[in-house]
């Protein structure tokens, strides 16, 4: 393994991904949440439709946005194009792709963590904020020393998941870029182990299984240690 540069790529492509993708997940699900949690007309509704891609199919969704961002006839493009820009090739590009996926997954989860948040946010008792207010805290005071800490559980729990499902992405990248990206800028280790496993790696001859078991089993030590860390954590809060 210490050998396989690709696939010690791979660790480096997807904790980048997984740190990025959650940060944004975490931060504009946060944002949102917040939004919709004041007085604003179709609050449901808004929820409802930022919600939808997440029960959609991975798949379907990552097809969708491969054709937004095609070089020949994504609607991207198209735009670029009438306002006389110079086209892209977003999923060709070793500086574009990554972010491209990792704009579609923000996407795709942020409805989930988003509803999360909104519980979360309905359950902090108003005597905090109403106490606040009468000691003179600001609503950025009041964001901080009230809103995140009562919010720390969830935040936790849903970092820890998203670390957890960012390192066991697969079908996005796959259906993106079917190649590793150029110079295997979105390969990750989910990828390089079919990539090994189904022999699409010229270098590796036949099938190789066990190999691939071998990467397996470090994608699995490397969930293992976050599930480890959540459950150290909640048990010490939970005694605390």
């Amino acid at each position: 393994l210490k050998s396989d540069e690709r696939f010690l790529k791979s660790i480096g492509n997807t904790f980048l991904y997984s740190i990025i993708n959650v940060f944004l997940q975490i931060t504009f699900s946060l944002i949102l949440s917040i939004c919709l949690n004041t007085k604003i007309k179709f609050k449901r509704a808004i929820r409802t439709i930022l919600f939808i891609p997440y029960v959609c199919s991975t798949v379907a969704i990552a097809i969708m946005w491969k054709w937004v961002f095609d070089y020949n006839y994504g609607i991207l493009n198209d735009i670029f194009t009438y306002f006389n820009l110079d086209p892209i090739n977003w999923l060709r590009n070793s500086k574009t792709a990554m972010s491209v996926i990792i704009i579609m997954s923000v996407w795709s989860g942020l409805g989930f963590n988003m509803i999360l948040y909104s519980a979360a946010l309905g359950s902090i008792s108003k005597t905090y904020y109403e106490a606040a207010e009468m000691d003179g805290a600001s609503k950025l005071q009041q964001f901080f020393h009230i809103t995140l800490p009562q919010l720390k559980p969830i935040s936790f729990y849903l970092i820890i998941m998203g670390f957890i499902g960012s390192l066991q992405s697969f079908a996005n990248f796959q259906i993106m870029t079917p190649d590793g990206g150029p110079n295997d800028s979105t390969l990750t280790m989910g990828f390089r182990v079919y990539q090994v496993a189904m022999g699409d790696d010229a270098n590796i001859p036949g099938w190789g299984m066990g190999y691939a078991s071998a990467m397996g089993w470090i994608v699995g030590l490397i969930v293992i240690v976050f599930v480890v860390l959540y459950f150290y954590f909640n048990n010490r809060k939970d005694n605390d």
